[in-house]
């Protein structure tokens, strides 16, 4: 029998005064607690309240009970499968007391949510303690630093809100260009199809990994959202250092990232004029990322399950044959995960104009109906692939492969 785990705290925001608030209120019940004192001092590990002593306790929730695991050097599925009552915490208490542990006990601290009484993680004593709060005052100045930089009322200049999310102390802040914005020539050249350009910025207070800077991109006809990396270590920030370096590292990421929005325009024109070749796909490295930018789904079940009973006998060659499996697996996708936009564009006699970004497009929107965690782990996974796929262009204009699209 191990441990009560609560679910990790997720929270949306449309609107960037709630966020404001979000961050001014967390800030205030999140604290650090220095592990080798608090276990000095009597607190033990139990199964009923996670870590504390009597009376007195936090419980883990999912995310701080994974890292607690890793540290340990045991998978949360065996302690989940030890009967006796008591095992794990004793197993627990042996470890972290004798100090056989992945992590130096002596610098290891605890991050504490006091409204709620949960660990949310573990970070060194050297971990730099940014709060949520300041990040997003600091993002705010790093816009505009002549208006913003000491202003009662700073604002955010070219750019607007889009959305914003938290994730156990994980923020995400979404926002958008006023100016640059990436457009594709409408379908039958009515209209065109129109997405913003911004940028994703993701901060943590309990650990993890850093600062972390990603061009964003928000299709507006179907209002799908796509994380896109940003090249090399720019868009990568490590807590560490003084609070002041840590904060001119800050400046200076946002004011690169911000001169090369131009690039996440590109990626989605670049997209859009790729065709969607499913035999090219099928033939390329990134054949079974396609099939896990959804977490927690076994999409490749479900497409082999689509063209299970499909005849391939009048397919001789043997690597053919596996070829046009993989193709008919990918056009499938759209079959499993295809909603209202994304199908418009399948289902239609306009399919043979069908784009990688349309392709993307289909794990966008159906991104949108996951929980939290999972849409926001869905759309980087997305991203990833776009850009791999726009990098890689040339590959998929390869006359070699047969362009059969079979969509």
């Amino acid at each position: 029998m191990t441990f009560t785990v609560d679910a990790v705290r997720s929270e949306q925001f449309d609107d960037f005064d709630m966020l404001l608030s979000f961050v001014s209120e967390e800030e205030k019940r999140l604290f650090r607690l220095p592990l080798k004192g608090y276990i000095e001092k009597g607190a033990r590990f139990n199964d009923e309240h996670g870590i504390g002593t009597d009376g007195d306790g936090y419980k883990f929730n999912e995310a701080s009970y994974r890292l607690l695991c890793n540290m340990a050097g045991i998978s949360p599925s065996t302690l989940e499968n030890l009967q006796e009552k008591g095992l794990a915490s004793r197993l627990l208490n042996d470890l972290f007391l004798s100090g056989n542990i992945s992590r130096n006990l002596d610098s290891l601290e605890i991050v504490c949510d006091e409204e709620n009484r949960q660990v949310l993680g573990f970070v060194s004593e050297s971990y730099v303690g940014y709060s949520n709060k300041r990040f997003v005052d600091e993002v705010i100045v790093a816009l505009d630093p002549e208006r913003n930089r000491g202003s009662l009322f700073p604002d955010l200049g070219e750019f607007e809100f889009q959305q914003g999310y938290s994730v156990n102390s994980r923020l995400y802040l979404r926002i958008v260009s006023k100016k640059t914005v990436g457009k594709v020539q409408g379908r039958g050249g009515a209209g065109e199809d129109i997405s913003k350009i911004g940028l994703e910025l993701t901060n943590t207070m309990a650990g993890g990994y850093a600062l972390r800077m990603s061009y964003f991109i928000h299709r507006l006809i179907c209002a799908n959202g796509l994380i896109a990396p940003v090249s090399g270590g720019a868009g990568k920030i490590i807590h560490s250092g003084s609070l002041q370096n840590f904060e001119r590292r800050l400046h200076q990421g946002v004011g690169s990232i911000l001169g090369s929005l131009q690039h996440a325009a590109k990626l989605l024109e670049s997209l859009a004029e790729i065709p969607f070749d499913t035999r090219l796909l099928a033939s390329s490295a990134r054949f079974d990322d396609m099939f896990s930018i959804v977490p927690g789904l076994d999409l490749k079940s479900e497409c082999k399950r689509i063209i299970l009973n499909r005849d391939y006998s009048a397919i001789n060659d043997k690597k053919e044959r596996a070829l046009q499996r993989k193709a008919d697996m990918l056009a499938s996708i759209s079959t499993v995960l295809g909603r209202k936009h994304s199908l418009a564009v399948f289902n239609s006699h306009w399919r043979n104009n069908a784009s990688m970004w349309d392709f993307i497009n289909i794990f966008t929107e159906y991104a949108k109906e996951l929980d939290i965690q999972k849409k926001l782990e869905a759309e980087r996974r997305a991203g990833e692939v776009a850009d791999w796929i726009a990098k890689n262009k040339r590959q998929f204009a390869n006359p070699s492969v047969s362009a059969v699209t079979n969509i």
